[in-house]
């Protein structure tokens, strides 16, 4: 199985933004959308590679998260 990486930032960004609209909730929105991407991948195409999807899930929601912070800091 090859590894495409073609749609890899587009869940960072999705994640980019939901983590910056819900800051509090990161996590499990990365946990939700990044993990079911990865047990879909790996149920359908055993395709464990995939592990990537939670990796970037995490990374951007929290990085969503901490852009959020920062700005409503800057703003208050």
């Amino acid at each position: 199985m090859k590894l495409e990486f073609n749609f890899w930032p587009s869940w960072f960004v999705i994640m980019l933004s939901l983590g910056s609209m819900k800051p509090k909730v990161a996590w499990l929105l990365a946990l939700v959308i990044g993990g079911s991407v990865f047990l879909f991948n790996v149920f359908r195409n055993n395709n464990f590679q995939s592990i990537l999807a939670l990796v970037f899930a995490f990374i951007g929601a929290y990085a969503g998260a901490g852009l959020s912070k920062i700005f409503a800091k800057k703003t208050a």
